[in-house]
């Protein structure tokens, strides 16, 4: 299966159902069932960036995926859009 998406929210359901896969069935039972935790080696993610290099998401040791990246691409977005919102104002003020 294939997922591309710009959202936290699916590496956060990714991150803990690869976590789940880690501890045993019946501490995380109530947590994450069994049949839906996520084995490190059936993951992969990455980052593609605007000059068009490949990052991978994942340290290839089972921790789990980075969501740095995709955090900063965000805030960055929320930064131009603060930025726009502010010159829409002062064009308002004239």
């Amino acid at each position: 299966m294939v997922i591309t998406t710009h959202s936290l929210n699916v590496l956060y359901v990714l991150n803990n159902l690869l976590l789940a896969s880690k501890l045993p069935s019946q501490k995380a039972a109530d947590e994450v069932p069994t049949e839906i935790r996520l084995a490190p080696g059936l993951v992969a993610a990455y980052h593609l960036q605007l000059d068009g290099a490949v990052q991978p998401l994942h340290s290839g040791a089972g921790e789990g995926l980075d969501e740095r990246a995709l955090g900063a691409a965000a805030d960055d977005l929320a930064a131009q859009m603060n930025r726009m919102h502010a010159l829409v104002g002062e064009g308002r003020s004239r």
